[in-house]
């Protein structure tokens, strides 16, 4: 082994046993480098290294910004369609209540002017039917006086016929009871 020389201290040469047909490999033992002062392009260094984070972390804010301004757009459009439909909803539903309010009111209209129509017409009819019972009341009331008349006329008319039996009479009496009996078929 060869020994190190004395005048080197700090670099100190580490000498391993010679191997047959190889040589000698020395290693040296790694030194601390001494402090040394900070210079411009170390704080340049420091400085990119800092910006590098800076950018990222920036980046990664306006990324997370914009996510939300995505969310919150969509959102509003979300609610506003929500809304509008809510708004075609309840203007559909308040156009439905006013046609079946008109509806209502418009069925009443008619079914008051039925009303009226029918009661018009219960009128007529009844006219018709009074008309017709006073047609029959005068027939009975000018049959009951014909009747009337023929009989008084046949009471006072009787006792002149046991003092004069004479043709004509009867022949007259036969001529009013056919123009009754005509009467009768006529109405």
């Amino acid at each position: 082994a060869v020994a190190a020389p004395a005048a080197a201290p700090e670099a100190a040469l580490v000498v391993t046993q010679p191997q047959p047909a190889t040589w000698t490999v020395k290693q040296w033992r790694k030194l601390p480098e001494p402090q040394r002062n900070k210079t411009h392009w170390d704080y340049l260094l420091e400085e990119m290294e800092w910006l590098s984070k800076d950018f990222k972390e920036e980046r990664a804010w306006k990324v997370a910004l914009a996510r939300k301004a995505v969310k919150a757009v969509s959102r509003w459009h979300q609610d506003r369609a929500q809304l509008e439909s809510r708004e075609n909803r309840t203007e559909e539903s308040r156009l439905r209540r006013l046609a079946s309010t008109v509806s209502r009111e418009v069925l009443g209209v008619w079914s008051q002017v039925a009303r009226v129509a029918q009661y018009k017409h219960e009128q007529q009819l009844e006219a018709k039917r009074l008309e017709a019972r006073n047609k029959q009341l005068e027939f009975l009331v000018g049959q009951t006086a014909r009747y009337t008349s023929m009989i008084t006329e046949g009471l006072t008319g009787g006792a002149d016929d046991d003092d004069e039996s004479d043709g004509e009479e009867g022949d007259e009496a036969s001529r009013k009871r056919a123009r009754v009996e005509r009467a009768d078929r006529q109405a």
